[in-house]
Parts: structure tokens; C-alpha cells; sequence
């Protein structure tokens, strides 16, 4: 299989049970949408690929965010982008709090974001 690009979503960690400018400072945030990162820790993503989503996101008025740091493991992506001559990737995630814990917290309008940009991405013709 060779596919011409690839969406990975996953979760995002937050960390918005600091105060307010702390949050801004440090990461995403629940309840702001979607999460598009331009890396992870395994991955540059596809340049185009992330510069198209915000523009996605506008047009279909699905919120969305960048996170201001990079931790954790990465994801699929590392994998996905390296396979065959390589694969354009792209991430989105749903900020998650508490994340890999037994008490992980997510609000609905996230995933309702995350949602309705994978719809709109694939039903786009761009990429």
C-alpha cells in the first residue's frame, strides 16, 4: 500500500489546570478544538499538509489550536511518514487532560472539531 497521505488522530495532552497564562505559556487547552501540530517528537509533518489545515479549519469554522510544546512519544506518524519512499502525515489531536491515566478528561466540542476537520480533510481535494 502506497498511500498518498495519511491522517493520524489521536489525543493531546493539555495543561489547562494551571492558571490562565501558564495554559497559553505551556499547551493546548480543553475545549479549544482541534489540536494541529506542525511535529512531534518522531515526526516533522507534511509542511503542506499543516499549513492547509488552518486554512480547512477556517473555512468550515471548525475551532482549532497549535500546541506550544512537543512531548510525550509521538504517534503513528513516526512510523507512517518513514514506510515505503515516505508518506505525507499529518496529526490532529483531541486535547486530552490527565492523558494515559485512568482518569483521562476530554470535552465533547474537541472531539466534535476533531470530527469535523477528519470529514472535511477527506472529503477535500487538496493535499
Amino acid at each position: 500500500i502506497r498511500p498518498d497521505k495519511a491522517l493520524v488522530l489521536d489525543a493531546t495532552p493539555v495543561c489547562d489546570y494551571m492558571d490562565r497564562e501558564l495554559e497559553r505559556e505551556y499547551g493546548a487547552i480543553c475545549g479549544g478544538g482541534a489540536v494541529i501540530a506542525p511535529a512531534d517528537i518522531r515526526t516533522v509533518y507534511d509542511r503542506q499538509l499543516f499549513a492547509q489545515a488552518s486554512v480547512l479549519c477556517e473555512k468550515e469554522n471548525i475551532a482549532y489550536q497549535y500546541p506550544t510544546m512537543m512531548d510525550g512519544a509521538g504517534n503513528e506518524c513516526g512510523s507512517i511518514s518513514q514506510s515505503a519512499c515516505g508518506v505525507r502525515t499529518l496529526s490532529v489531536g483531541i486535547p486530552t487532560r490527565n492523558l494515559h491515566s485512568g482518569a483521562e478528561i476530554i470535552k465533547y466540542r474537541d472531539v466534535d472539531a476533531v470530527t469535523a476537520f477528519a470529514k472535511a480533510w477527506l472529503l477535500s481535494d487538496e493535499g
